[in-house]
């Protein structure tokens, strides 16, 4: 069986983050490191300093060179950051758009008579079909007695599934057909 696309897009999601996640810990072990080595750095230096200019302004140089490294690297984790707090609000409006209850409005019509036109029922995409079939037959009561069948752009319907699973949008005509030959 298939999976949903957007169980798959939140499964590459939570890779994504979980990779992201790694490389913000290497990161920021990277940046302890280097702070490290700076602070090492600054002490040394000032054993130098007594000794040779020279070799003070190689130092200096080194130093500068760290902390743009630091800062690019703290960039780099703030990025990371931000793509991780994305991907979240991202996972999320998938999960809330897969779980929104949303409003229809269907048109009903017969297709050879003409009886019905254009009767508009008020439903909910998770609504059974049968339950607004049920509604249209409570107007329409002689349609209790015939073999009928739906169809939505060419697409027949069935009748114990949600108005999503039958593809079925806000504003859609369905056409009701009588089923001559039973």
């Amino acid at each position: 069986m298939k999976r949903p696309k957007s169980i798959t897009l939140i499964n590459d999601s939570n890779l994504k983050i979980d990779e992201l996640k790694r490389k913000l810990k290497e990161e920021q072990n990277n940046n302890k490191m280097l702070r490290e080595i700076i602070n090492k750095l600054k002490k040394e230096n000032k054993e130098i300093k007594k000794n040779s200019e020279d070799e003070i302004e190689k130092l200096r140089q080194t130093i500068k060179k760290l902390e743009k490294e630091i800062n690019d690297k703290n960039n780099e984790i703030q990025n990371y950051i931000l793509e991780i707090k994305n991907l979240n609000e991202k996972n999320n409006q998938i999960i809330k758009n897969e779980t929104k209850e949303q409003n229809f409005k269907l048109f009903f019509n017969t297709q050879e008579n003409q009886d019905i036109q254009n009767y508009e029922i008020s439903c909910n995409n998770t609504d059974l079909f049968v339950r607004l079939e049920e509604k249209l037959y409570n107007e329409f009561p002689k349609y209790r007695n015939y073999q009928t069948y739906f169809r939505n752009n060419s697409n027949l319907i069935f009748r114990f599934k949600t108005l999503e699973e039958n593809q079925i949008q806000n504003n859609d005509k369905i056409v009701l057909f009588i089923d001559e030959n039973k």
